[in-house]
């Protein structure tokens, strides 16, 4: 059916058309979520999300949000791991990556072929890196941090965030499949033997969240604590301690805070 003219000027002009919804579900309020709030004032907002942010904190506020209501509901992954101050209402996201037809459904959508992986064959170290786009003061520490891979090259594998648009170095092997990282782990290339290195990072913990295996984990934030502020490092250390606390075998997490325990500890692992 046609748009008639009044309904297409609102579409194009930015204008947000009457929408009286009773929820509005969403993992973070961005421009969209605002919007349907401000054309549904009334409507109950409900949060969900399986990552460090909500499992620790709040993460509508602890990133400097301010203006969207408080959520009815928070759903997570892991409620009994979940220390969120979001909402009063914690709750299990009623799906899980253990139920084949998800699974199969999702692999569809992305379009997955578990080929990509082959990379990881022999690996017993993946490097998750964070976003560089507004940490440039973070670069130098980055390659670093990389070159203490030297000895160890060929058992790491780097997987780069999104929004890592850094340099590939050539000596050492990336993830570049695109295949999303809970169904690339799922796929097991992920056990309790590998590390699991970057600075703080949802995708470190989302295999204890969601499979339940416990790998190493090593968490450099602390490497960043001269060029990061001071508010930034104690919003870290809240996911850091939730990861930690995550785990039966604390003795599987490192946080080393320098360069030097950092090397300790990949020779001791690696």
């Amino acid at each position: 059916m046609a748009m008639d003219e009044s309904a297409h000027a609102q579409a194009t002009d930015g204008h947000v058309p009457d929408a009286p919804y009773a929820r509005i579900p969403c993992s973070y309020p961005y421009d969209t979520v605002k919007a349907l709030l401000q054309a549904s004032p009334d409507a109950e907002l409900v949060l969900f999300d399986g990552g460090l942010g909500s499992h620790g904190g709040d993460i509508l506020r602890d990133n400097g949000g301010s203006g969207p209501p408080r959520p009815a509901a928070l759903y997570v992954s892991a409620p009994e791991l979940c220390h969120s101050s979001a909402s009063d209402v914690i709750r299990k996201l009623p799906f899980s990556l253990g139920d084949r037809r998800l699974a199969d459904t999702l692999q569809r959508i992305f379009a997955v072929d578990y080929a990509q992986l082959a990379p990881y064959h022999g690996k017993r170290c993946v490097y998750l890196t964070q976003p560089v786009d507004a940490y440039a003061e973070r670069a130098e520490m980055d390659r670093r941090v990389l070159e203490l891979f030297d000895p160890h090259e060929r058992e790491v594998i780097v997987r780069p965030h999104p929004r890592d648009n850094s340099p590939r170095d050539p000596r050492i092997a990336y993830d570049e499949s695109g295949i999303p990282w809970k169904l690339a782990y799922k796929s097991g290339i992920v056990g309790e033997g590998p590390v699991l290195l970057a600075g703080c990072s949802t995708a470190q913990v989302m295999p204890r969240i969601l499979l339940g295996i416990e790998p190493h984990i090593v968490c450099t934030a602390e490497l960043y604590a001269t060029v990061t502020e001071p508010e930034v490092m104690a919003v870290w250390h809240g996911p850091m301690d939730t990861i930690a606390n995550s785990y039966a075998h604390r003795e599987r997490i490192h946080r080393p805070r320098s360069l030097g325990e950092l090397a300790e500890a990949l020779d001791a692992l690696l």
